[in-house]
């Protein structure tokens, strides 16, 4: 008998791979290597589609956040490097952060966010420059808004400097306050060393309860209208939706919010019960399904991100594990080639170095989650 001739760890076959896992890892390497393959030869990946993505300062710390996480390969460390010395440029030797960026907060926090990986620390030197940049251009006090304000504490658009408009003047849309720029904001500062009680990130969380839906759900400003993709519920303000919600509870984590919370407990509750796979979440009118389906892979990846961050498993009722959800409907949605691109252009998903790298990196948390091995949000 085995029990006589062999060690009893001998008699133990190793299980079947995981045919989940194994489709997963694939299509990862695939994504992995269609990126590197699009990269210039300074480092930067540069949209040939949008001119706002051109100079590489918002679409880099996409690509990377997704290739620090992808399967190791010593072609795609190069290229990780090589994109983390260029997004390094965004300071120059002056300590001066560049003029005239497209998309000055997503870039400079995304740079912040790269810079910030212990790896990286031959960058240290270009971390405080990003720190007083995003300082800057936060709704405070500094720049003319106050408590009272629904827009204070956040971080916007706009290309500058934001200075509240005086009394009577018109209000520029732009000045004003968004979710999606506050996550970024809020998480490379926070993984910068900025703590939880500096005033900065305390302004943060007032603005967060700003956008509050009445159903537990966020939105996205409470400032625009327009901007909010689900749009509004008659005698009741804006609707929350996922990719909103996912945001505030990321957030309200960073600021290490307890989960009870009211905020982050109606973030999480919203989440478990309104999130049905890899796509925006919500209940959209039809007037604004053009939004709910062009923000398909931002919601995965925001949504993913919170549900980890959270560590909720399952989702929706009856309760289904959403690593599995999430994988199968990405599975489907990737190219050929690796890549992943949207039909519908609300959030400039048809452009492949915007979606491939947010459908690649929600594909790795999935698998993670799924392998029972989350990935660190705060990777050494």
């Amino acid at each position: 008998m085995c029990a006589l001739a062999l060690a009893a760890s001998a008699c133990t076959k190793a299980p079947p791979p995981d045919p989940l896992l194994t489709r997963i890892d694939a299509a990862l390497e695939k994504s992995a290597a269609f990126l590197v393959a699009q990269q210039g030869a300074d480092g930067a990946f540069r949209s040939m589609q949008y001119a706002a993505f051109k100079d590489g300062y918002a679409t880099t710390p996409l690509a990377l956040s997704f290739l620090l996480f992808a399967p190791p390969s010593a072609n795609i460390d190069a290229a990780y490097r090589r994109g983390v010395d260029f997004l390094a440029t965004i300071v120059d030797e002056q300590g001066k952060v560049k003029e005239q960026l497209e998309y000055p907060v997503y870039s400079a926090a995304g740079a912040l966010l790269v810079l910030s990986v212990p790896k990286n620390a031959r960058h240290q030197s270009k971390k405080a420059a990003l720190i007083a940049y995003l300082r800057a251009r936060q709704l405070t006090e500094h720049n003319g808004w106050s408590p009272s304000d629904p827009e204070y504490g956040g971080w916007g658009y706009w290309p500058g400097i934001p200075t509240k408009a005086k009394e009577g003047e018109p209000k520029d849309e732009l000045l004003g306050s968004t979710l999606s720029s506050t996550t970024w904001a809020v998480g490379s500062l926070a993984l910068a060393g900025v703590t939880p009680g500096d005033p900065a990130l305390v302004a943060a969380k007032r603005f967060v309860s700003s956008c509050r839906a009445a159903d537990g759900g966020f939105f996205l400003t409470p400032t625009n209208p327009v901007a909010n993709k689900a749009g509004a519920i008659e005698g009741d303000g804006f609707a929350g939706y996922g990719s909103a919600t996912a945001d505030a509870a990321r957030v309200l984590l960073r600021l290490r919010t307890p989960r009870a919370d009211p905020l982050l407990d109606g973030a999480a509750r919203w989440l478990a019960t309104r999130v049905e796979g890899a796509h925006q979440s919500g209940s959209f009118p039809p007037a604004q399904q053009f939004a709910k389906d062009g923000s398909r892979f931002y919601a995965a990846w925001a949504q993913a991100h919170a549900l980890t961050q959270l560590g909720q498993k399952d989702i929706g009722a009856p309760a289904r594990p959403w690593p599995a959800l999430f994988a199968e409907e990405l599975l489907a949605a990737q190219r050929t080639d690796g890549s992943f691109k949207n039909d519908a252009t609300d959030l400039r998903e048809d452009d492949v170095l915007v979606a491939t790298p947010l459908a690649a990196a929600t594909l790795a948390l999935a698998r993670a989650v799924h392998a029972g091995t989350p990935v660190s949000m705060t990777p050494k």
